[in-house]
């Protein structure tokens, strides 16, 4: 069997990690707290390249799905995020008086996603990593509002398209905001 390492010496426990490295088929955790990760391959598992990337994702081929189309979602959903009482006082600290630009920006950035315009020229990260008032939890009442717009202003078929980039999103931005390898991961228990 051959072996490929991934990451060296990482000096942390399994609850630390993102299950998205955890869970990554073919790896494993070898050690009790100082690990070494590995993805590794047999006749049954191929090994997984180091710079494997997922292919490329394609637009959505909706004719229902259009510009105006995404902003009306973009809209209906900032409305629901706004009267949230978590969120709506987080994103109001952010954008004072007209709203209009922020959403034509989402509208935008939702284009990308969606629809692969490349309308959307931001940079979310950064823009996220600034909100010191954000919680990691608030990544859930973002996605329910995002999740209830989109099943009720979407065919169910358009609703998984929306939803599960919405979650992806929701996910990078998350690790991005909150995961360090020197503590314990939501939830883990020391």
């Amino acid at each position: 069997m051959k072996e490929i390492t991934t990451f060296a010496d990482v000096r942390c426990d399994r609850r630390a990690l993102p299950a998205t490295i955890v869970n990554l088929p073919g790896t494993r955790l070898d050690g009790n707290c100082g690990a070494r990760i590995t993805t590794f391959g047999s006749a049954m598992t191929p090994p997984i390249p180091v710079s494997a990337r997922p292919p490329a994702e394609r637009p959505l081929n909706d004719p229902r799905v259009d510009r105006q189309f995404i902003g009306d979602l973009v809209r209906d959903f900032y409305g629901r995020v706004r009267a949230d009482p978590r969120l709506g006082p987080i994103f109001a600290a952010e954008i004072r008086g007209d709203w209009e630009p922020h959403l034509e920006k989402m509208t935008d950035f939702w284009c990308s996603v969606v629809l692969k315009t490349g309308d959307y020229s931001g940079r979310p990260v950064p823009a996220h990593l600034k909100l010191k008032q954000v919680r990691e939890q608030d990544f859930q009442i973002w996605l329910g509002h995002f999740r209830a717009t989109a099943e009720a202003r979407c065919p169910p078929e358009v609703t998984g398209v929306f939803v599960d980039r919405a979650e992806r999103i929701a996910r990078s931005l998350q690790l991005a905001m909150f995961f360090r390898l020197d503590r314990p991961a939501a939830g883990a228990v020391a």
